[in-house]
């Protein structure tokens, strides 16, 4: 027993103080935010979302729980269904796509009569996206407003 203590000690010792410099994975920024085409009563919203992993080891972006809001009103949830790799210290760029209901943004006529007159929409995508890293999930938080041109 006398032996193994030591060991034992060591182990928890490396453990403890490596865990002190894991940080939190961050969100950077969406890229390519886009308004597509029209059909059977939606519209297609794509995007990039960039996430960035500070640490030495890799992670897994598991799962985002995002929500598409426009003049404050939720018109869509964000679909994302892959696991994706961020290796140790470097960024990752995740696709997202949402379908958002032409009725919904027609349901809030006087701001959209505004947007189409400046041939623009306000766009906010709101919420979280689970990353594992070393085994533990850590949810991170995901706030980006844009203003999207209307190709009309």
């Amino acid at each position: 027993m006398n032996k193994l203590f030591p060991g034992l000690f060591c182990l928890l010792f490396l453990f403890v103080f490596s865990c002190k410099s894991i940080k939190d994975p961050e969100f950077r920024k969406i890229e390519n935010l886009q308004l597509g085409s029209i059909k059977q009563g939606k519209i297609n919203l794509t995007a990039d979302a960039v996430f960035f992993n500070p640490n030495k080891v890799g992670a897994t972006l598991q799962s985002t729980d995002l929500s598409v809001f426009i003049k404050e009103i939720e018109v869509g949830k964000v679909k994302q269904g892959q696991e994706v790799e961020v290796p140790a210290n470097s960024e990752v760029r995740l696709p997202l796509e949402a379908d958002i209901e032409t009725k919904d943004i027609l349901g809030n006529l006087g701001g959209v009569l505004g947007a189409l007159l400046k041939q623009e929409l306000e766009v906010h995508i709101k919420g979280n996206a689970v990353v594992k890293a070393m085994g533990i999930p850590v949810p991170v938080p995901v706030n980006h407003v844009e203003k999207v041109n209307l190709n009309l």
